[in-house]
């Protein structure tokens, strides 16, 4: 039987879905007797604002900001879905796909627990597909989680 004893949760804290991918991490992590280790990719704002005309130390506040609301948001959201498992969260900054396989590198988990939106047509084409970039690039098991509709 596969064992699994470590979970990685990769939610999107201000997506739709964020509770219902954390309900399946519950419920696993029950199921297994597991631990989850929630993250919060928080994209660098000096990506998101490359062509716009900010200074350098705006852009960090604005990440420092950023990086601060996650942490905040991340306690918060332990305690709201997973307060019954033992569950930790880490936030980091970057490309989503990228960190997630890297956390669960750096981690050791087990498997990996994704929110899916479902995108389809241009914004598929134009926003790309988390999930299915840690689906093609994970070694490890995936369980994409989409939104409840």
């Amino acid at each position: 039987m596969v064992q699994v004893k470590k979970i990685l949760c990769a939610v999107d804290l201000g997506d739709k879905s964020a509770p219902t991918v954390m309900a399946h991490a519950g419920g696993m992590a029950k199921a297994y007797g597991a631990e989850v280790k929630v993250l919060y990719v928080i994209p660098l704002a000096s990506v998101i604002y490359s062509d716009a005309p900010m200074k350098m130390d705006v852009i960090m506040e604005v990440e420092s900001k950023m990086r601060q609301g996650g942490e905040e948001r991340m306690v918060k959201f332990i305690a709201d879905y997973l307060s019954d498992v033992n569950a930790t969260g880490i936030v980091r900054e970057g490309d989503p796909a990228q960190e997630i396989l890297q956390v669960a590198e750096d981690e050791k988990v087990d498997m990996i627990i994704v929110g899916s939106r479902g995108l389809k047509g241009v914004k598929r084409i134009v926003f790309g597909s988390v999930a299915e970039k840690v689906v093609k690039n994970s070694h490890l098991p995936v369980l994409t989680v989409h939104p409840a509709r």
